[in-house]
């Protein structure tokens, strides 16, 4: 049956789309949760009826600008990562007990990581990039937090919609946290089956969330829709391009790069560089080919956070990326051109433009972390000799 209207409003429940099918029994039971009575329109029964358009995301006229430096903000991010992340775990660990976790803590983690990213989005982009792997799913769904508030920022979102897109983006894979460790942590290949019951951790997160009180609706729509395809050959409805939300758009972008570039148990992390290449070659099919091109702008070609090799054979961390020339970030240059450690000195490779530097502080390479001895996780809690 097709619903067009319930009796409450719209906003108050977490479906995104004003008109939409009841197919199976799990739609029912969950539309139950939020409404004693729904209206049909028996004229509308066609199976292949596309959702009503999404909402329109509202935008700033003009452009952010940042109201602090890099150096300015990155104690500041530092702590408000730290103490984010720490707000994650605990509510993972809440959800594994099987009870509820802090909608306020979620609400914090937000607040913490928008108001940063506000003054400048590259300190906090640097610390995502800062892994650990103590827990990846923690860290996985705070980084998406992390790089989609920044993306949206880019995107001139205004304020209430980098907190709604950040929620969004925090709980995405909660769903992950009903699958088995032995597939979600498996180090080889996974069997169909096995593949199956991974696909289903957006049905877990949908239903997870639905029952969470006291978080924006949106969270419901996007922990659905994040593996939906553009082309409209993904899961776990195969929903065509036209029922896909902005939100949910933004997050598949951001959730394909960062695991990307994340060492997993079963492969090595990609380079910024070649999870940037799959990502083109997804546009338009698995991804919005628009919002792929801007994702690229907001991150430029080196993100901060990675590790990279000068011509001269200088070996750097990114520390900002630099939104008028895209090939020459900000560095911390933190191996000689011996690789010999030296005293960390920041460098700005824009430099190179008027002649101040010469050619040898050309990024050639992006390289693994752990290259020459350097391992960003070292920098976590030792961030001090990097922003003098």
């Amino acid at each position: 049956m097709y619903v067009c209207e319930l009796d409450r409003p719209w906003h108050e429940t977490p479906f995104m789309f004003q008109g939409f099918l009841l197919k199976t029994e799990e739609d029912i039971q969950q539309i139950s949760q939020y409404c004693a009575g729904v209206w049909v329109d028996p004229a509308r029964q066609d199976r292949s009826l596309s959702p009503s358009k999404p909402r329109a995301i509202m935008r700033r006229s003009s452009a952010y600008k940042n109201s602090k430096t890099f150096s300015e903000e990155a104690s500041g991010a530092q702590k408000a990562h730290s103490a984010a992340l720490g707000n994650v775990f605990n509510m993972i660990d809440a959800v594994r007990m099987g009870v509820a976790f802090s909608s306020e803590a979620a609400k914090d983690t937000v607040t913490q990581c928008v108001e940063s990213i506000m003054r400048n989005p590259n300190a906090m982009m640097f610390m995502s990039q800062l892994k650990k792997q103590d827990d990846y799913t923690a860290e996985h769904c705070l980084n998406v937090a992390v790089l989609a508030i920044a993306f949206g920022r880019h995107l001139q979102f205004i304020e209430e919609e980098l907190h709604n897109l950040g929620m969004c983006a925090l709980l995405h894979d909660f769903g992950k946290i009903r699958i088995p460790n032995e597939i979600l942590n498996k180090p080889s290949r996974l069997t169909n089956e096995e593949m199956r019951v991974m696909q289903q951790h957006t049905v877990h997160g949908r239903n997870l969330l639905a029952s969470q009180k006291g978080i924006y609706h949106g969270v419901v729509d996007v922990a659905y829709s994040h593996h939906e395809r553009i082309d409209g050959t993904g899961y776990p409805r195969k929903l065509p391009a036209s029922g896909i939300s902005e939100f949910s758009r933004i997050v598949s972008i951001v959730d394909a790069y960062d695991a990307m570039t994340s060492d997993r148990v079963y492969a090595p992390g990609m380079s910024s560089l070649d999870s940037i290449k799959i990502l083109l070659k997804g546009r338009d099919k698995q991804f919005d080919g628009k919002l792929v091109q801007e994702f690229i702008k907001c991150i430029g070609v080196y993100p901060p956070g990675n590790l990279v090799e000068l011509r001269n054979g200088i070996v750097a961390i990114v520390v900002e990326t630099n939104y008028k020339h895209k090939r020459y970030p900000r560095i911390i240059a933190v191996r000689d051109v011996n690789k010999d450690p030296c005293k960390p000195t920041r460098i700005d490779l824009s430099l190179i433009e008027s002649g101040k530097l010469n050619d040898g502080f050309q990024v050639v390479r992006t390289l693994r972390d752990g290259s020459y001895g350097v391992f960003k996780k070292e920098f976590r809690s030792s961030t001090e000799p990097l922003m003098a």
